[in-house]
């Protein structure tokens, strides 16, 4: 258990919030990670929970290492992961979005976020998860030793491996 909100990095965000979302391990569960300090965290989620990965991009182009969703959300429970939440607004559309396209029960789900902006996103999810809330958040960075910008190759890299482990055999 991380006592202070201090993570190591994305991934031991993920494991510690994986923990918290056990509960919702089931077939009609899709993991999304928001694009794209969301999928370092929402990996481990995905693994403990044996759900399947996607990513959610919102405010710009899907960019060609992403490729088009791969799962329909059709009334599914989707977790939208991310590395934390400090005003909201990325997370604010997401939901909307996720909202639009069919999602059943929507989750937002992240390691540590700012008690203001997730109490405003109240109202876009159907609950929200977020093991450390402060009161004053000024950027996410701080709370992560590592926290480097995550390339569309990498995130790519991180969907195939979520998707492998997911693979039907033939």
């Amino acid at each position: 258990m991380v006592p202070d909100g201090r993570f190591e990095d994305r991934a031991q965000g993920g494991r510690l919030l994986a923990q918290e979302l056990l509960r919702f391990r089931g077939p009609n569960v899709l993991v999304m990670g928001l694009a794209r300090g969301g999928l370092p965290v929402a990996l481990p989620v995905a693994r403990a929970l044996e759900a399947p990965l996607d990513v959610c991009v919102v405010g710009r182009r899907c960019p060609p290492a992403y490729g088009a969703r791969r799962v329909a959300l059709g009334g599914r429970t989707v977790l939208l992961v991310d590395d934390g939440v400090a005003t909201g607004a990325t997370a604010r559309a997401a939901l909307r979005s996720l909202r639009r396209d069919g999602a059943g029960r929507i989750v937002l789900a992240v390691p540590i976020g700012a008690a203001e902006a997730l109490a405003t996103l109240a109202t876009e999810a159907d609950e929200i998860v977020c093991p450390f809330r402060k009161h004053f958040l000024p950027t996410i960075g701080v709370f992560y030793d590592d926290f480097i910008p995550l390339s569309d190759e990498l995130a790519a890299g991180l969907l195939a491996a979520a998707q492998s482990r997911h693979a039907k055999p033939a």
